[in-house]
């Protein structure tokens, strides 16, 4: 066999050749980090840093000429709003807030001003807590002057013992304990998400059912300090980032998208499943009727005249409304996403809904004709849908404009069928809340069936890490 010569490479050569490769590897990983820059921006590499506490609006845009009243069992120190101390006790006092003459704020103690400042006053128990109308606050108390010349209470307060004051007002104190957990991290994670926002006022969040329903200390259970310490420091991210771990009452089986109820995606608040939800609780299910006459009263503010009809015009394929258009005898209105919930108040309890009416006549708008697969004319349903870049879509325009050889001509729309003379409108439904992100009944009955909090929350928030 006749083998051919095997030719070795000078040493220059040689040398040569791996100074390329290494050089298209570096290329190479330097052309891959610049794609994984373009193509993946949304990856974070920082760390999320959580805050250390939270200003939690307790009394805030108080116009009330009566001064506020709160205690320090422990005793007290005052700083000024340079932040030096001005008064320093250890006994059990009763700390008055007045307006100064200077304009700020004045603490007064047995009659006497012990403490002024110009905007505000910072008012650090000396033992563990501080009180005001019979609650108890771990943290600070900040007392601000308003412009109304009303004063602002804000406990700045640890984010865990926040965290301890919320759970039981959210969830229930008695609820399992991974559902505790699971409320903790929700708790945890909304505070950090929301800093700032009643910035005009001084604080983070306030203390109601607009922010997280806060109760200080008189909420807290030794189950939901072990809940609250058990998560410590846990918080929940999408992609790196903090997540937005909204939360509702309950869902009557389904959650629902965030686009239908605020307008805008969020990938992680998707809609699924909450099967372990109690059907036997009062909003599992639920009914709410309405007179023409209370509708009209309700949404006067519209101008709207007198009610004559309402109606569903969109709704998700869970049967969330995200239209509902109200006729009235001087004008009409359609509502949208969350509004379809809050228009007559507290009355609907959430957007997942069907409507029918009692007593009235309904008319049936003439239809329009469409011809299908087998070039048979059809007449189009009273509520069609249609196929568009974002999925099907109710088509509920009154006019409707079509592309034709002779360019784009308006042909009379499909509109919903319109009742009159109507006595009653019944509005059938499930859950309560927004239906967004975690079902706390849903919680508690995987708690119940034995799932961890991890699985809960990796549940209701779609592609979170925790």
């Amino acid at each position: 066999m006749n083998k051919k010569p095997i030719k070795f490479l000078p040493q220059s050569s040689s040398a040569l050749l791996n100074s390329k490769y290494i050089a298209l590897k570096i290329t190479l990983c330097l052309i891959i980090f610049a794609m994984s820059i373009t193509f993946f921006p949304h990856v974070k590499v920082k760390a999320y840093t959580p805050p250390d506490a939270l200003r939690v609006g307790i009394i805030y845009n108080s116009v009330s000429s009566n001064p506020i009243t709160f205690s320090a069992p422990g005793g007290v120190t005052i700083y000024d709003s340079t932040g030096a101390q001005t008064y320093q006790t250890n006994n059990s006092v009763n700390i008055t807030m007045q307006k100064s003459a200077l304009g700020g704020v004045d603490a007064v103690i047995d009659g006497s001003i012990v403490a002024s400042g110009v905007t505000d006053l910072t008012f650090t128990p000396n033992s563990n807590f501080l009180a005001l109308s019979g609650i108890s606050y771990r943290g600070s108390f900040i007392v601000n002057r308003l412009s109304t010349d009303g004063f602002n209470v804000i406990n700045k307060v640890n984010i865990n013992d926040y965290v301890q004051g919320v759970v039981a007002k959210e969830i229930g104190a008695s609820s399992p304990t991974e559902a505790l957990k699971a409320q903790a991290v929700c708790a945890r994670n909304y505070g950090a998400a929301h800093l700032n926002k009643h910035s005009k006022y001084g604080f983070d969040v306030c203390n109601t059912t607009d922010c997280q329903v806060y109760g200080g200390i008189n909420t807290e259970t030794p189950a939901i300090i072990d809940a609250v310490q058990a998560t410590s420091n846990v918080y929940a991210l999408y992609n790196g980032a903090l997540a937005d771990l909204v939360f509702s009452s309950s869902t009557g089986g389904y959650t629902e998208d965030a686009q239908y109820v605020w307008g805008g995606d969020v990938p992680y608040l998707k809609p699924v499943d909450s099967l372990y939800e109690d059907k036997n609780k009062s909003y599992y299910n639920w009914t709410y009727e309405i007179t023409p006459a209370e509708a009209t009263t309700k949404l006067s503010k519209y101008g709207l005249g007198n009610i004559t009809d309402i109606q569903i015009i969109a709704a998700t394929p869970r049967n969330v409304t995200t239209q509902l258009k109200v006729i009235g005898d001087a004008g009409e209105k359609v509502f949208k996403l969350e509004a379809c919930r809050t228009l007559f108040g507290t009355g609907l309890k959430s957007q997942a809904y069907t409507l029918t009416k009692e007593g009235g006549t309904t008319t049936t708008p003439s239809q329009i004709m469409a011809i299908d697969k087998d070039y048979e004319t059809q007449a189009v349903p009273s509520n069609p849908s249609i196929i568009t870049s974002n999925g099907t879509q109710p088509l509920t325009e009154s006019v409707i404009a079509v592309i034709t050889k002779d360019g784009t001509q308006s042909i009379p729309g499909v509109s919903t069928p319109t009742t009159s003379g109507v006595t009653k409108f019944v509005f059938n439904g499930r859950g309560f809340g927004h239906l967004v992100g975690l079902s706390q009944e849903g919680a508690i009955g995987m708690a119940k069936a034995g799932f961890s909090y991890q699985d809960i929350l990796k549940h209701f928030y779609t592609g979170i890490t925790l």
